[in-house]
């Protein structure tokens, strides 16, 4: 489950007085715009950004794999978001745990109303059952990741080697497995014929 274009639009612009729910919002949507896992997320600083000619990319080593680098070209809601999060922690990613993180983005969700009904799977040992909840109950931070490919994807213009590029996937099936239904497509596909 991700959010719909017009969700991440409202997310993005919603005006925020609780910094709670501000930041857990920034960091939100600093996964969604750039694909990064929380862990990489975390550990962003002023010096992860850098200006080659006219634009600008985020340049990082993959946290969990330790073996890849990534450079992700920015775009202007990742920048925008970015750098309010560095004024906040004087040039670093204002930390949150995972745990308070999505706790704050739950109750971020909420108060933006993000409550269609979605079906979801839940495992316990070799049980698996699927219950009806509103949608903010379940996103998590993961989410914005699975935006991020999704939106890539769905798009007419970008490659698939681009987005495993951006996102560090080394295997086809795991992006896939991200991959949501496109909420364009239908019209885009209209357009190419």
């Amino acid at each position: 489950t991700i959010p719909t274009p017009s969700e991440f639009e409202s997310l993005c612009n919603t005006p925020l007085t609780d910094n709670r729910l501000d930041n857990a919002r920034d960091l939100y949507v600093i996964g969604c715009a750039t694909g990064l896992r929380y862990s990489d997320v975390i550990r962003l600083t002023m010096f992860n950004i850098v200006d080659k000619g006219d634009e600008t990319y985020l340049i990082t080593d993959i946290t969990k794999t330790q073996e890849q680098q990534l450079l992700i070209p920015l775009n202007e809601v990742a920048q925008h978001f970015i750098k309010k999060q560095f004024v906040k922690g004087d040039g670093a990613i204002k930390y949150l745990s995972n745990k308070n993180l999505n706790e704050a983005l739950h109750d971020l969700l909420k108060f933006l109303e993000f409550t269609t009904p979605t079906r979801v799977n839940r495992r316990a040992g070799n049980n698996t059952t699927t219950e009806i909840v509103p949608k903010y109950e379940a996103l998590s931070f993961h989410s914005s990741r699975k935006f991020f490919v999704s939106t890539c994807v769905n798009s007419t213009f970008i490659n698939m080697g681009n987005v495993m590029a951006w996102s560090g996937h080394t295997n086809l099936a795991v992006v896939k497995s991200y991959i949501q239904e496109g909420y364009e497509q239908e019209k885009e596909m209209r357009k190419l014929f």
